[in-house]
């Protein structure tokens, strides 16, 4: 799945792609180019279909941090 991450002034930080979603408190850690720490302080999820199926799967996770 995605994972948008905003800053809480609003700021789209970065993007990535991953099988793990991060979770409410929890710290995210940049080091290019500086190192910066965020706490994430909202998450919300986007959910559809699978293709040709009933069962629905995380498309989009937006993440909202605060720089620490």
């Amino acid at each position: 799945m995605i994972i948008d991450v905003i800053t809480d002034k609003g700021i789209n930080w970065m993007r990535y792609s991953s099988d793990i979603i991060p979770r409410l408190g929890e710290t995210l850690t940049t080091l290019n180019p500086e190192k910066k720490e965020f706490v994430i302080i909202s998450v919300d999820h986007l959910i559809g279909p699978k293709f040709n199926s009933d069962e629905m799967r995380q498309e989009l996770v937006t993440l909202i941090v605060k720089e620490n």
